[in-house]
């Protein structure tokens, strides 16, 4: 049976993140950001397929309290490998519901040094972390949205105990 057909997804997103340790994360607040990329299905004629792609992210690095999408203030920008498997769970017509698994190596692009270089021992970032992502997808035709979880497995910054970072990402994409 026919579920899909391999291809690629331009997309963009927001996201918010958290830090296990409060001096990153103060308590009720998170890190906003948005981003960019693009991801692949390879054989997706079944229901099962590889799928991944690349992100660049660009987040608050300071937390804030309330929801800023698209602030300029103590910038991070990240640029995401990602690569797993998606499955496909159930067809209605024209949606198509999936599921997908992926491991993620996060690169440290850029950040503002001003913003935490005071703030010792909080002011050396790692220049990589690893998450597992997990996440729930609907096709509309040829659009795509996604919702996503990534759990941190590195901490981000040198010698902090629990300074893992977590992303929920919600994104829109192109599928062709």
């Amino acid at each position: 049976m026919m579920w899909g057909q391999s291809g690629i997804t331009p997309h963009a997103g927001i996201s918010v993140s958290t830090n296990g340790e409060s001096e990153i994360t103060q308590s009720g607040q998170a890190h906003y950001g948005y981003f960019l990329g693009v991801d692949v299905r390879m054989f997706a004629d079944t229901k099962m397929f590889f799928t991944g792609g690349v992100q660049y992210h660009r987040m608050s690095l300071v937390s804030q309290g309330s929801p800023n999408f698209f602030s300029n203030d103590a910038n991070l920008s990240l640029i995401k490998g990602r690569w797993g498997l998606g499955f496909y769970l159930t067809k209605i017509n024209q949606m198509k519901l999936r599921l997908k698994v992926l491991g993620s190596l996060d690169y440290v692009n850029s950040y503002d040094d001003e913003a935490i270089s005071a703030n010792a021992p909080y002011n050396q970032l790692n220049d990589s972390s690893l998450g597992g992502v997990v996440g729930l997808g609907i096709d509309l035709s040829f659009i795509t949205i996604d919702l996503e979880y990534q759990k941190g497995f590195i901490n981000a910054y040198r010698e902090i105990p629990d300074s893992k970072v977590d992303y929920i990402t919600l994104s829109a994409g192109v599928f062709f």
